[in-house]
């Protein structure tokens, strides 16, 4: 009895893995073919990048429609945290635009680009500690948003 409940467990759980597989599988086969077949070019910029042994973690925003969206891409062979903060190209899905691929070997730098994408520049107040005089100074810089 206790060799059956043991097969039948292990047997169920593989059946599982075996399912989780081919659901992700068939989830990201429909995401390429959504931005494939209803492609729309903008720009995103990389505010965030995390990394493990197995994956390379990229966080992105972009804007459509004047709606911001977020989303993230495992890649390899790019600059890693150089990459925070600096804009590339992306790909969305007119239909879902919350599908999304970023080309990070597709830098992008043109203000008039990045403006017309849906980022803003704003002034922003930032502040610097002096350690020799221990003070802090205060500045402004102008950023994307």
């Amino acid at each position: 009895m206790k060799m059956n409940l043991k097969n039948i467990f292990i047997t169920s759980s593989i059946l599982f893995v075996v399912f989780i597989i081919i659901n992700a599988s068939l989830d990201m086969k429909k995401r390429e073919d959504s931005i494939e077949n209803n492609k729309f070019e903008t720009v995103g910029k990389v505010y965030k990048f995390n990394s493990n042994r197995s994956f390379n973690h990229y966080d992105y925003i972009y804007y459509y429609n004047n709606e911001k969206y977020s989303n993230y891409d495992d890649l390899d062979d790019f600059n890693r945290e150089d990459c925070i903060g600096k804009f590339y190209k992306i790909h969305l899905s007119t239909e879902n635009p919350q599908y999304s691929k970023i080309f990070l070997d597709q830098q992008v730098t043109d203000t008039s680009e990045i403006i017309n994408s849906g980022f803003k520049l704003v002034k922003k107040k930032k502040s610097k500690y002096n350690s020799s005089t221990a003070e802090y100074s205060e500045f402004t810089v102008v950023e994307f948003e």
